[in-house]
């Protein structure tokens, strides 16, 4: 029972990524950012746009990678 835990949880994790990263970070919030995009445009030294575009990949890496995983862990458990 907590595999099936999990794995909502890390589902729902996934879901939220690939949000963050399709909806969140787009140009937009590049021209105007707030205080959590600062964060993310100071990510490394190199220019901001390098780094809008570094974010945005590894947040939606991480989102399929998350979902992938979790469909995966479902079909191996049944």
């Amino acid at each position: 029972m907590k595999e099936v835990f999990a794995g909502i949880f890390v589902f729902i994790v996934g879901i939220v990524l690939l949000w963050a990263g399709i909806f969140y970070v787009n140009k937009k919030n590049y021209k105007e950012p707030d205080d959590g995009m600062n964060y993310l445009l100071k990510l490394t030294p190199l220019p901001k746009i390098i780094n809008y575009w570094l974010a945005k990949f590894l947040i939606l890496l991480a989102g399929f990678l998350l979902v992938f995983s979790c469909i995966y862990g479902v079909i191996q458990n049944f």
